[in-house]
């Protein structure tokens, strides 16, 4: 398995709310420049510190590679089928 992004935050947990609920905790959420996630560790785990984090994981670095049309196949023309 991979490691988590956070370690704090290695497990999750499910909670079910009407949609109206979600959102109305988004726009608190929003209203004070914190995500829900955070929103949600200041509630219920009672931590008056929690702030946000950079979004989704660390994405590898990827080595960008300079194809020329006469490196493609049919001379870089693409041809649609189906």
């Amino acid at each position: 398995m991979a490691e988590p992004r956070a370690k704090d935050r290695a497990t999750g947990v499910l909670l079910r709310m009407s949609v109206e609920d979600k959102a109305r905790l988004r726009s608190e959420a929003e209203a004070q420049g914190v995500s829900l996630q955070v929103l949600l560790e200041r509630r219920l785990l009672g931590k008056p510190d929690a702030d946000n984090r950079p979004p989704g994981r660390v994405p590898r670095a990827q080595k960008e590679v300079l194809l020329e049309a006469k490196d493609i196949p049919n001379n870089g023309q693409l041809r649609m089928t189906g």
